[in-house]
């Protein structure tokens, strides 16, 4: 949990021949089961089948406040692909027209378990790719 201290100098009322006194409040930011804030933008995952990455899909799922966000794609999706949502983040608490993006990271779910012959067979047929592995340096 996150934890951030203010402090208004000298707004509260005074004390009978005093000087004002200070307001001071703690806001703890509790941490969500789905979005993850940095800043005023957020970051979630979303897991498709290897179905819904080759083929397209369309998800929605509830925002923080409620209303409800599509993620659509028509075209083959990456494992790791981040798709950006312009201003679905959460607005900058000093002034509350500029507003966030939401990140939204895909993970693809592999089917478990193991391929037939046949099923290899049509999987080479259907994506008529050539065996092609390449080592490189990803950091």
């Amino acid at each position: 949990m996150d934890m951030k201290y203010h402090f208004m100098l000298k707004v509260c009322e005074p004390h009978i021949e005093g000087e004002p006194g200070d307001l001071k409040f703690i806001i703890r930011i509790q941490t969500h089961p789905y979005f993850e804030r940095k800043k005023n933008d957020l970051y979630t995952n979303l897991t498709v089948t290897l179905q819904d990455a080759l083929n397209g899909f369309n998800v929605s799922f509830p925002h923080l406040d409620g209303h409800q966000v599509t993620v659509n794609r028509e075209k083959i999706t990456w494992p790791g692909a981040r798709i950006k949502k312009k201003g679905e983040g959460l607005p900058q608490h000093d002034q509350n027209n500029i507003i966030g993006d939401l990140y939204v990271t895909i993970d693809v779910d592999f089917p478990k378990g193991e391929l037939n012959d046949e099923q290899r067979e049509a999987i080479r047929t259907l994506l008529h790719q050539e065996s092609k592995h390449r080592l490189y340096n990803g950091l």
